[in-house]
């Protein structure tokens, strides 16, 4: 299984937004300002990003909103393997995961929402670096 060997953190999202990890893309912009920390990972070799996001609990129904509005759909399929991503998603009965992209599961583009967290995990994505501010 790859590395995902290049990874960053992000105190909050006000220094996710400077460093322009929302602008990239992958990652939806469903945050509350409060969220953080927030973990950055990807393999320079190749295509693909994992995060994981702390929140405060009373917005998660806030988040999984944002998701919806994003694109992404509630889904119960269990989540692809997830080649690399050092962040497991949350688990429990209360978890809720959502998938964004038609098509083949392993090119979707997968999110999970837990009590105050967010996974998100796109393999596809392009390989910009970390911190690189856009595409």
């Amino acid at each position: 299984m790859p590395n995902f060997s290049e990874r960053v953190r992000y105190a909050d999202v006000a220094a996710a937004r400077a460093a322009g990890l929302f602008a990239e893309g992958w990652l939806p912009d469903v945050l509350p300002d409060a969220a953080g920390p927030i973990d950055h990972a990807r393999d320079a070799a190749r295509p693909g990003h994992c995060a994981r996001a702390v929140f405060p609990t009373r917005a998660r129904a806030a988040v999984e909103t944002a998701l919806l509005d994003y694109g992404f759909d509630v889904t119960v399929a269990a989540l692809p393997a997830r080649d690399g991503c050092p962040f497991g998603a949350p688990v429990g009965e209360t978890t809720r995961r959502f998938r964004n992209g038609e098509g083949r599961e392993d090119t979707a583009r997968w999110a999970t929402v837990g009590e105050g967290i967010l996974w998100v995990f796109d393999p596809t994505a392009d390989a910009v670096s970390i911190g690189a501010g856009g595409r």
